[in-house]
């Protein structure tokens, strides 16, 4: 059966929520797969075992690459590699069976236009938590890969909050104009800082998740909106009413 539809966190069918992850330190030991559960509880996206890809696809996929996963994407893919609601809505995770190298890079996620890709560093040994590059595709010059960010589990994660509140793939999402400096004190203050990607901030909040960045375009101009913002996922509307009521900006509904 497929559950992706109603993956969603029902209220009275949570064992524990807020997870633990958004109501502890970053500094409490958590293996790889506890803080990706954590991330997606948190969104309001609920993980089922078919949405875990098998040891056995990656061994596959490894043996056909003669490669090693790093440790953190391996846990990835068996958390949440079939996963559609927040890995198919935006960026787009590239099941084991579809990955391939360029340039000694494996290739495991693209961007919704086929224009921008990601991966690690091929290597028979690789970093536990190896490195991200991005590269861009050139046409003719192929594919120009520079380093992104130093860890893959805090890359995933970010990717994940992003996904879940700017792409509209959690439940209940809403964008906030704010003024920065205030904005990331209060966020630094009562939310759990999960990371931060070419400096786009993602949070988990205790009833959610939040990112925050500063975004500039002509519908911001035309309308004297605050180039800052910061976009709301939760798992209902209640909660989403909660972050909304701890944040000051200026809150206006979307996406789920």
């Amino acid at each position: 059966m497929n559950r992706d539809r109603d993956a969603f966190l029902e209220v009275d069918a949570i064992d524990e929520f807020p997870p633990r992850f958004c109501g502890s330190p970053m500094n409490q030991p958590q293996s790889f797969e506890e803080s990706y559960k954590s991330i997606f509880a948190s969104a309001g996206v609920r993980l089922f075992e078919e949405h875990r890809s098998s040891s056995a696809e990656i061994d596959e996929a490894e043996k056909r690459l003669q490669l090693i996963v790093p440790q953190s994407l391996r846990d990835f893919y068996l958390v949440a590699g079939r996963e559609t609601r927040i890995n198919q809505f935006y960026n787009r995770l590239i099941p084991p069976d579809k990955w391939t190298v360029d340039a000694g890079r494996l290739v495991f996620l693209e961007e919704n236009r086929s224009i921008v890709y990601w991966g690690v560093p091929v290597k028979r040994s690789p970093e536990v938590d190896a490195p991200v590059f991005q590269g861009v595709n050139r046409g003719p010059e192929g594919i120009v890969w520079h380093e992104e960010h130093d860890h893959c589990s805090e890359f995933l994660k970010v990717m994940a909050v992003w996904h879940a509140t700017y792409g509209g793939a959690a439940p209940c999402c809403a964008v906030g104009y704010v003024d920065e400096n205030p904005c990331r004190s209060q966020l630094d203050e009562t939310c759990t800082f999960v990371g931060e990607v070419n400096q786009l901030r993602a949070y988990c909040h205790p009833h959610g998740v939040l990112s925050f960045l500063k975004w500039e375009d002509r519908f911001q101009q035309r309308l004297k909106l605050k180039p800052w913002r910061v976009h709301a996922a939760a798992a209902t509307v209640e909660y989403l009413a909660l972050i909304k009521d701890s944040i000051n900006a200026q809150w206006e509904d979307w996406g789920g």
